[in-house]
């Protein structure tokens, strides 16, 4: 509660995350589960480290199995069921603040002793393990908060692009599917392919997402320096016109992660130091920043950042396809400076610009009688497609959507599931 309130006192928005549960908890050299929460069923726990413990320790494959077969904990009662309470408590203890835009309920979960199986296709894990866990919590959770969005996702095999989406419908409203992209040959330093991979995992996300009529958000994709990979990441959101999140704000104390030193994955390399200078890894920056629409008077049809020139288009119609925006309806596109460094140029078919030249906001207002709204932004006295120059290194110089991961101690009952909690914050510099 400390930490929210610290990040709302800064304007950032919090989504909340369920236990990270990388390695599944402590005992495997992770974090997430507590001791008494880790039932191993006697199995060894040889502990390779993360991320292998997850593949090959049979202790940690056990604990894993244990808790989506809701074993039961010392006290008698079911691991899932100690879960879904803690959520429960989460999500009555924060209801009704506007500052929380979700609850996710698990991040990253994994198959345990049946991951073989579930690489080679075999559904059970999704259907009948993960996707009852995601409706049981969300049943605890909707008890005490009815609108508050909440979180899905798959299981991290289909997130390394090495299975197809396995788990069914989670029968509540105001649900998201929030899904992780990471190249499984990048983790080995191989990027070739690593493009098409990326694509994949989000196009398929985005199609369950829309064959169950709920939104999609790509949570989280990059972990490292490496910016082919990470443009990859940000491409496939845009063709699919989903916001993104970028793992990871700051690398400092991260435990479990592929990146050597953990620094790597850092947009800013100390939080408790202003994001500029040195503190900033300018190439992440470079990769990451780019004009997106905010708030449109429309449905979106494309938006893309290629070569230094933005263009987005949209129709005036509205989403739920019951009739169109009037006339003068604002658009609004967030254009950060560090893109256009000497200011930009906008051409626009269908509307007119009424915000300031060089506004870190463009606003579009629809004209006449066009159906559709076309909008290019250039940088300022560079012809179109030319890629333009980028000065300075300042986070605070950004208009855009970054993913910060915080730890924060959990409060008055919460110990009852994790001893940490990851808060997830969606913010814009």
């Amino acid at each position: 509660a400390q930490t929210v309130q610290t990040l709302e006192d800064h304007h950032i928005y919090v989504l909340l995350g369920g236990a990270d549960e990388d390695s599944y908890s402590a005992t495997f050299m992770g974090e997430g589960a507590p001791e008494w929460a880790t039932e191993t069923g006697g199995l060894p726990n040889i502990n390779f480290g993360f991320p292998y413990n997850n593949l090959i320790d049979p202790a940690n494959l056990g604990a894993w199995s244990a808790f989506f077969a809701n074993a039961d904990a010392p006290n008698g009662i079911g691991l899932e069921n100690e879960y879904a309470q803690m959520w429960e408590y989460v999500a009555n203890y924060f209801n009704g603040n506007p500052d929380i835009v979700g609850y996710e309920i698990m991040d990253e979960p994994w198959a345990g002793l049946s991951w073989p199986l579930t690489v080679l296709g075999s559904p059970a894990f999704g259907a009948q393990q993960l996707t009852p866990f995601f409706d049981q919590v969300t049943a605890a959770m909707r008890a005490v908060d009815p609108t508050t969005p909440v979180y899905t996702e798959p299981n991290l095999l289909y997130e390394l692009g090495l299975t197809p989406i396995t788990q069914g419908t989670v029968d509540y409203p105001h649900v998201v599917f929030g899904f992780e992209d990471y190249c499984v040959l990048g983790i080995f330093g191989i990027t070739a392919g690593c493009g098409a991979l990326t694509d994949a995992v989000a196009n398929r996300a985005v199609a369950y997402a829309d064959a169950h009529n709920i939104p999609a958000l790509l949570e989280e994709f990059g972990a490292g320096d490496n910016q082919t990979i990470n443009a990859e990441g940000v491409h496939a959101a845009d063709q699919n016109l989903i916001g993104w999140s970028y793992w990871t704000f700051t690398g400092q104390g991260d435990i479990t992660t592929t990146s050597s030193p953990s620094s790597l994955e850092s947009l800013v390399y100390n939080p408790s130091q202003p994001p500029v200078g040195a503190n900033v890894n300018t190439a992440t920056l470079d990769t990451l920043a780019e004009p997106y629409p905010q708030t449109v008077s429309g449905t979106p049809n494309s938006f893309s950042f290629d070569d230094g020139v933005f263009r987005f288009s949209y129709s005036v119609e509205k989403p739920d396809g019951v009739g169109s925006f009037p006339v003068g309806s604002q658009t609004t596109i967030a254009v950060p400076a560090i893109d256009f460094p000497h200011g930009y140029e906008v051409a626009v078919t269908g509307g007119q610009v009424v915000s300031a030249p060089d506004a870190p906001q463009l606003v579009i207002v629809s004209t006449g009688s066009a159906h559709t709204v076309e909008v290019t932004v250039s940088p300022a006295g560079v012809a179109d497609g030319a890629a333009p120059t980028v000065s300075g290194s300042s986070v605070s110089g950004v208009v855009g959507w970054f993913d910060r991961e915080v730890y924060a101690p959990l409060h008055a009952g919460l110990e009852d599931w994790i001893s940490d909690t990851k808060i997830t914050v969606t913010t814009s510099w």
